[in-house]
């Protein structure tokens, strides 16, 4: 009988678990169109006064949903990231939602975090670098299941201290690392130095290839920088890595960013290839599956509501340079020519 029982038990924590990762996510329920206008009211002086403040404090997120009710949700807020929370206007922040307000409204409990990447100064070249970063997560989305999604918003902000200090600008929200991992049916892995023979030549070659792509130095697997490592629950499994963070690439071209002088780089838009894997044999695959989805990646940044022109002619013409190297551009790497 007790046999019986513990069976049963296994079997309705299977079904529970099942039927909760069914729910749709806090997240998942806001992508339904390409830019969503959101809400977040706060005490944004508290908050950014101090740039090591690492504490939550409470918030109001709120917008309409896909029907056009107005949804409100109270919320935490707290401000995150190391280079931008000390020389921008307004940090990327982190949103955390209670479980219990989840669950009441049919969603998945589990999952009750999001980041907001936000506006760094308020000047006209804000909105674009935010929206030419957000392109790049979709355009690795094009490459890889195996990516952080994102949704494009309009973030009107409201600070609770005085109210007449509001403020509107384009951001977008990132889904949270569990639920990325959940999504890939694994866990995090926090472990800096981890052997290279955990890791799919392929897979982290596609993620060298990339960041190699989009201009971008400012990443290492070894330290942890810029780079998540799901290890899948099935132990036969590679550790899979998850990139993000494109702020500093040659692609975004930020006003704040610099080049990694120790790589030799003279340049934002300056390359370096910083993968494990730079032999023919892993290297010429991925960049022909890379050439095959050249197309889908151009369409995603010409199909853009929310750059000029101009802008999305410069972004083309430097992954041109990637794509069709030639052979007096020396900043490429020779595996790439």
């Amino acid at each position: 009988m007790r046999i019986i029982l513990v069976c049963i038990s296994f079997l309705t924590f299977i079904l529970l678990s099942k039927a909760q990762d069914q729910k749709l996510s806090i997240f998942e329920s806001l992508q339904f169109q390409e830019m969503l206008d959101i809400t977040l009211e706060t005490n944004f002086q508290t908050m950014t006064s101090n740039p090591s403040n690492e504490e939550y404090q409470p918030a109001t997120f709120s917008y309409e949903d896909a029907n056009g009710k107005k949804m409100v949700w109270n919320a935490q807020v707290k401000q995150r990231g190391k280079f931008r929370r000390r020389i921008c206007e307004m940090p990327p922040l982190k949103l955390k939602f209670a479980k219990a307000d989840l669950e009441a409204k049919g969603l998945n409990k589990g999952y009750n975090e999001m980041k907001v990447v936000t506006y760094c100064v308020d000047d006209p070249s804000s909105k674009e670098t935010v929206v030419k970063e957000y392109l790049i997560y979709k355009l690795y989305n094009e490459l890889s299941e195996q990516s952080f999604r994102v949704q494009l918003v309009r973030i009107n902000y409201v600070d609770t201290e005085d109210p007449t200090r509001k403020a509107k600008h384009f951001g977008f929200l990132i889904e949270d690392i569990e639920e990325l991992a959940g999504r890939l049916k694994g866990v995090e892995m926090e472990t800096m130095n981890v052997d290279t023979s955990k890791f799919n030549p392929r897979q982290e070659t596609v993620v060298s290839a990339f960041e190699y792509l989009i201009g971008n130095a400012d990443w290492s697997t070894m330290m942890l920088r810029n780079v998540k490592l799901i290890q899948p629950l099935d132990a036969t499994q590679k550790v899979i890595i998850v990139p993000y963070d494109f702020d500093f690439s040659g692609l975004v071209d930020a006003p704040y960013a610099v080049p990694d002088n120790s790589l030799g780089l003279k340049s934002v838009k300056d390359r370096a290839f910083l993968g494990y894997y730079d032999d023919p044999e892993y290297v010429i695959p991925v960049k022909r599956y890379m050439d095959s989805k050249k197309d889908e990646m151009y369409a995603i940044i010409n199909e853009c509501k929310y750059l000029s022109k101009p802008t999305k002619a410069t972004m083309i013409e430097y992954l041109e340079t990637f794509f069709n190297p030639t052979a007096t551009n020396t900043v490429l790497h020779e595996a790439f020519k």
